[in-house]
């Protein structure tokens, strides 16, 4: 493979390398078979080493960086086998046993007393140590899965529903302001962050097991994306986030309550991804996760991974978000979902969610003839029931969402004009339940595909409506935002 290919290749999928050489474990050659056989990755050897050298994706553990951990795993009694947190240090995650057994082997005495009593180098500005804890508080969370509550799927009650939907609406505000601070819009940007933090205190009293994995995700997004300097005297989005959460866990919940352990940990997270800078610790806290949850439900598979997920893409990054869809050919991937349409009913919050999981992972992959197939597929079904049946509610996101998917598939591919009459029937839908000037994520997402594909079009007429309708959204959250204030 010449070098340009390799590395466009490798910079594609580093996360995925990084997932499988660092927390799976797998030996070089595993790794080179996994992406030979999904990417056609004809890597050698030595051009895989040297890509693993230059994005800093190491397994090994070097004696500084060896005393320093267990200095700091000391101070919180955890060594000993007692392995309670993720550890990653300058951007590697790291096994605890492996570190002891490093020490052992190569007579680095195990240390204890605090880091001032070690005489260490000075670490680089990138040696950073972060620790999470997830013992206690996660395996409650995941021990606590109720009874399937309908049609075998679980932690789908009225409760747990509310819960779920707070956690979205705070990725998806913060996303939003996000994006704004990028365009450098620090009006709205401010505005929408403050209507995000007034979701912290529900946020922090959720018994949903996806409480912990949310917030991490939500906070290495804003490591990736976040504004990195706003004002001189305000921290970061993150330190304030977590801070507050921190606060507000204290005050909300008693002393005994294992989730202020978590809320504790997440102050002395370092900010803008210091220590950690592929997210490792994330993506091996969420997989941690995952697998206590699916140990734990017996059933069908498809539905086990449904339950946990309970959304159609990942907080930040993917790490085994799409899994049930990895790999697998298009009529593969229509065979699983007509399964789910039997088991779950062509019309449900499930089975509209699994699809739009596979057309997410297809965007993601690039497959865009292949989203463009299965979300036309989708949409056969909308012409089968009466109009008004999707004019409101979960049915309206639904179907909106899947014309999206469509346009955006189309735009993809250069097919312009069809995506551009898709993404229309998108916004006229979803205007129907939104009221007029009321910002909510997914209008947002289709006005910027309509003002992508109008601009490419040259409708400047027609780009110019859709510009005013963002801007309306803008005046009306600031003035939400002065009202609450």
């Amino acid at each position: 493979m010449d070098t340009e290919s390799c590395n466009k290749l490798f910079s594609e999928h580093k996360e995925e390398i990084t997932l499988l050489y660092v927390i799976d474990d797998l030996k070089l050659s595993q790794v080179k078979g996994e992406m030979q056989g999904k990417y056609a990755f004809k890597a050698t050897d030595k051009q895989l080493t040297s890509r693993l050298t230059k994005y800093g994706i190491f397994k090994n553990v070097q004696r500084n960086e060896a005393i320093r951990v267990l200095v700091e795993l000391q101070r919180l009694q955890v060594l000993g086998g007692n392995h309670t947190l993720l550890v990653v240090a300058n951007g590697v995650l790291l096994r605890i046993s492996d570190t002891e057994s490093y020490c052992k082997r190569t007579r680095v005495p195990i240390p204890d007393g605090s880091i001032e009593d070690h005489e260490l180098p000075q670490p680089k500005p990138s040696d950073e140590c972060c620790g999470l804890q997830v013992s206690t508080s996660t395996r409650i969370s995941i021990k606590e899965i109720g009874h399937p509550i309908k049609k075998g799927l679980y932690n789908r009650s009225n409760a747990d529903i509310s819960d779920l939907t707070q956690l979205s609406l705070l990725h998806n505000k913060i996303s939003h302001a996000t994006k704004q601070f990028q365009e450098g819009k620090t009006t709205p940007g401010w505005a929408q962050t403050r209507q995000a933090f007034l979701l912290l205190d529900q946020i922090v009293k959720t018994k949903h097991h996806r409480q912990f994995s949310d917030i991490l995700g939500i906070i290495r997004m804003l490591q990736k994306d976040g504004p990195k300097v706003l004002l001189q005297e305000v921290p970061t989005i993150q330190g304030q986030l977590c801070n507050q959460l921190h606060e507000l866990a204290e005050e909300a919940l008693e002393s005994g309550d294992p989730r202020r352990g978590f809320f504790e940990t997440l102050k002395e997270l370092p900010e803008d991804g210091q220590g950690d800078p592929q997210g490792h610790m994330v993506l091996a806290f969420d997989a941690y996760c995952r697998d206590l949850w699916m140990a734990r439900v017996q059933g069908d598979d498809i539905k086990a991974y449904y339950s946990y997920n309970q959304s159609s893409f990942p907080r930040a990054d993917r790490g085994r978000f799409y899994e049930k869809f990895e790999g697998k050919h298009r009529e593969e991937i229509l065979v699983m979902l007509r399964e789910v349409d039997n088991k779950l009913g062509r019309y449900s919050i499930p089975t509209f969610c699994l699809w739009h999981t596979a057309l997410h992972y297809l965007s993601v992959e690039r497959r865009f003839s292949d989203a463009e197939t299965i979300s036309s597929e989708l949409l056969r079904r909308v012409a089968e029931v009466d109009e008004v049946s999707y004019s409101s509610g979960q049915l309206n996101f639904d179907v909106s969402r899947t014309y999206l998917f469509l346009g955006d598939a189309q735009q993809e591919q250069g097919k312009l004009w069809e995506a551009l009459a898709n993404l229309e029937v998108s916004l006229n839908l979803r205007c129907r339940p939104v009221p007029v000037g009321e910002w909510d994520p997914l209008l947002n997402a289709i006005l910027e595909a309509l003002i992508s594909v109008g601009t490419a079009l040259g409708e400047d007429d027609r780009v110019a409506v859709w510009e005013q309708h963002q801007d309306a959204i803008s005046s009306s959250l600031e003035q939400v935002d002065k009202r609450d204030r």
